[in-house]
């Protein structure tokens, strides 16, 4: 991936919103609430906050939230851990690549191939 994909990726999503959603603090990301994310722009924020922080595109991001949440929660993911199993554990590019689930990144797919 170029650099120039990296920087539109991160613009990207800052117009949808998602950049600002997630911190990165050491390695643990924290993904705010939002009523209009979905589980992927969950993911999708937290692959763009690894991303932006310099850190490699291959990084692993693991979900360290429950699988089931209580209303109002965000989502929290670790780049620590083994967990496996399906929606536990996703590369930053393959989670940044998840932009727009319910915010429009059909869009940004087809204009970026990872």
């Amino acid at each position: 991936m170029t650099r120039h994909t990296l920087a539109f990726l991160a613009a990207f999503a800052a117009t949808t919103g998602t950049a600002s959603a997630a911190t990165l603090v050491g390695n643990t990301i924290d993904v705010k609430f939002n009523h209009n994310f979905a589980r992927v722009d969950y993911w999708c924020a937290a692959g763009a906050a690894v991303i932006s922080a310099g850190e490699p595109v291959d990084t692993m991001i693991y979900r360290t939230s429950p699988a089931h949440r209580s209303a109002g929660e965000g989502m929290s993911f670790s780049l620590d851990g083994n967990i496996q199993g399906p929606w536990n554990s996703f590369t930053a590019h393959r989670a940044a690549n998840m932009c727009g689930g319910t915010s429009g990144a059909a869009s940004f797919r087809r204009l970026v191939d990872f």
